[in-house]
């Protein structure tokens, strides 16, 4: 009966996540459609100017990797800490709405400032990091919530520290998948992007 309860409540998590990350999503589109483009055409990562020049950029790869890494980790350990108070819950599903605002904007920037190309551009950003950081953050997400739902659950003081204590051991490995995802983020897709831009 619990192992089927707890099936249903991942199941429930998941569902959460993808409905939060699609409403964020059409609001990221809205705002990219009619927000962003009033900074002007030449504005932001995807001006014309930018990226004619990312094209032909040095980039310092070791640097880049510390920029990004630093940034990734503070988000998730972040999340993860939160995890375990009484807002863990609301912080991840308000991350998770923010994932689809951000990139349902970045891709309709993409396409305004690129046309159809802008798809292709868009996607190609996104790759191959965003297949470690969706399921990391997928799990990150269910296992706040399940966190949540087993400390309410469970009023044995012991119980409870084992719970937390377990959860930050598997937050902790997951995040070395992560770290695999900031290696391709700041190694593998600069190197596709300036492919690409060539293409087009």
């Amino acid at each position: 009966m619990k192992q089927t309860l707890t099936l249903k409540q991942s199941k429930k998590g998941i569902n959460k996540f993808i409905v939060l990350f699609c409403i964020g999503f059409l609001a990221g589109i809205v705002i990219g459609n009619f927000f962003i483009p009033s900074a002007g055409e030449e504005a932001g990562l995807m001006s014309a100017y930018f990226l004619n020049k990312f094209e032909y950029m040095e980039i310092e790869y070791s640097s880049l990797f510390v920029y990004i890494l630093e940034r990734r980790m503070k988000v998730y350990w972040l999340l993860t800490i939160l995890g375990i108070t009484g807002v863990g819950c609301i912080a991840a599903w308000g991350y998770t709405m923010w994932l689809g605002i951000s990139t349902g904007a970045f891709l309709s920037v993409c396409i305004l400032r690129m046309g159809i190309i802008g798809i292709l551009v868009g996607a190609v950003s996104l790759f191959p990091h965003y297949l470690i950081y969706v399921p990391v953050y997928v799990l990150l997400m269910w296992r706040i919530n399940e966190n949540a739902e087993m400390i309410k659950n469970n009023s044995v003081e012991h119980e409870k520290k084992k719970i937390i204590g377990k959860y930050f051991l598997i937050m902790a490995l997951v995040s070395l998948i992560l770290l695999v995802g900031v290696i391709l983020e700041s190694n593998v897709n600069p190197y596709l992007m300036k492919k690409v831009l060539k293409l087009v």
